[in-house]
């Protein structure tokens, strides 16, 4: 399911008018996740911000951030943000929900070596397959894609902004 929404118009260049569309581009998705035998959702977002005559954009991408900047008061924007801050890529996560944890703890993220490094320091470079049953399974930070589940509720939201 893919939706692209229109959330306003901004003045991207300074000009004095309002003449750039912003847009946000949503994709929730079911597949088959890691031996799962049944699929689960997916989701990603991103954002445009079009010049005047919608040829060519000025931002794009992973941008949701720098739209909220420019629409801080517009709700939908907001509560898009808010879900994608948080479930964006969801399949994607390079760490376990503790070596992640840990990350964040220290602050900024710096890069995947500094990662590695602070994992290790805090013997959680190596930790128990999260998608495997047997505790002899490992999992080393980076070395896969870990999925986790979107609440039933924030799927339902999605669907509801998506219909």
């Amino acid at each position: 399911m893919n939706k692209t929404i229109t959330i306003g118009k901004i003045d991207y260049l300074n000009c004095g008018r309002k003449i750039n569309k912003v847009q946000v581009e949503l994709r929730l998705t079911k597949k088959i996740i890691y031996r799962a035998t049944e699929p689960k959702y997916t989701f990603a977002a991103s954002g445009t911000v079009w010049n005047n005559r919608e040829t060519d954009c000025y931002m794009g991408g992973q941008c949701i951030d720098s739209l909220l900047e420019y629409l801080p008061k517009n709700k939908l924007l907001k509560e898009i943000h808010d879900i994608w801050k948080e479930h964006h890529l969801n399949d994607m996560h390079a760490g376990t929900e503790e070596q992640e944890a840990h990350l964040k703890s220290l602050g900024k993220y710096q890069d995947y070596d500094w990662a590695c490094d602070e994992l290790q320091k805090a013997n959680l470079y190596v930790v128990p397959d999260p998608r495997r049953t047997n505790e002899t399974d490992l999992y080393r930070y980076g070395h896969g894609w870990l999925y986790r589940e979107i609440p039933e509720n924030v799927i339902a939201r999605l669907k509801e902004i998506m219909s």
